[in-house]
């Protein structure tokens, strides 16, 4: 997964922990690898079967589409390969890009139903209306 730089931080805000999944080809391989980190206590890890996934494309933020700050669809400024289509939309569905914090939570106000929103600067609003952001001093880069 790669994005402008730009949208980096969006990106992987909106991906939360969710940016360490594991996409896999099947539920087999899946299967197969938790019974490994189980039988070495190596830890737990969510992955993402691509013949069972169910991705959701729909027509995120339409009903958003023209306020102030609306930028686009998560799903459109990420790069992918496309066999990893529905994983993608899985991850990212339902989730809109906007330029501030401001406009998150104005957006939120003003309309009964809405996507997460997710700033450029990596601040969420759930279409539930928690609220997420900050900084840490040592943050790390994940996309």
């Amino acid at each position: 997964i790669s994005a402008e730089k730009t949208y980096e931080r969006a990106i992987e805000a909106a991906l939360g922990g969710n940016i360490n999944n594991v996409i896999v080809q099947d539920a087999d391989g899946a299967r197969e690898a938790i019974d490994f980190l189980k039988r070495h206590k190596a830890g737990r890890v969510t992955f993402l079967p691509l013949d069972i996934i169910r991705g959701g494309r729909g027509d995120e933020g339409a009903e958003i589409r023209h306020e102030r700050g609306v930028i686009a669809p998560a799903l459109d400024v990420v790069q992918y390969d496309p066999s990893l289509q529905l994983a993608m939309e899985y991850l990212l569905h339902s989730t809109v890009i906007v330029e501030t914090i401001e406009d998150a939570i104005r957006i939120a106000r003003n309309n009964r139903r809405y996507p997460r929103l997710v700033t450029l600067d990596g601040d969420v609003v759930t279409s539930s209306g928690a609220v997420t952001g900050g900084n840490t001093k040592h943050e790390t880069r994940g996309l």
